[in-house]
């Protein structure tokens, strides 16, 4: 049981390492498709919004494949000895993350209405913080 307690926490890190990096490429994507500078070479935001949309989709599917390998841990009673208040904590920041990530997938706040889009791109950043925070706590047992 050990060794495939292993195996999900290092599918685990390799999920949240994959997700992290493509939430911070989107982040940067996002950054300069808001500069109005960059907007004048057509071809170069059109490139630019598909970039982004697909590191998008990448960080959502390897949130998805994170959230599995946890949950499969959680099933198998790997985290039993851990603090409820600190679980209740983590999913207070976790639950609206996954939301306003979902949110944001959608045509109409992203290019429908730009300025609802950074709005709740902007939470969803500081939810990712206290996500990552109350997570490592967890998943290392401080």
């Amino acid at each position: 049981m050990e060794q495939i307690f292993f195996l999900l926490d290092v599918g685990f890190l390799v999920a949240a390492l994959v997700f992290t990096v493509m939430f911070l490429i989107t982040i940067i994507h996002g950054r300069t498709l808001h500069n109005d500078d960059y907007r004048t070479s057509a071809v170069s935001y059109k490139n630019l919004k598909i970039a982004h949309f697909r590191h998008a989709n990448g960080m959502l599917w390897s949130l998805a494949l994170a959230i599995f390998f946890i949950e499969t841990k959680v099933r198998l009673g790997g985290f039993a000895d851990r603090s409820n208040g600190l679980i209740w904590t983590h999913l207070c920041f976790a639950v609206p993350m996954l939301l306003s990530l979902l949110i944001l997938r959608f045509k109409i706040t992203g290019t429908k209405n730009l300025s609802l889009h950074t709005k709740i791109a902007y939470a969803s950043i500081y939810l990712f913080i206290g996500t990552a925070i109350t997570g490592s706590m967890l998943f290392f047992n401080f």
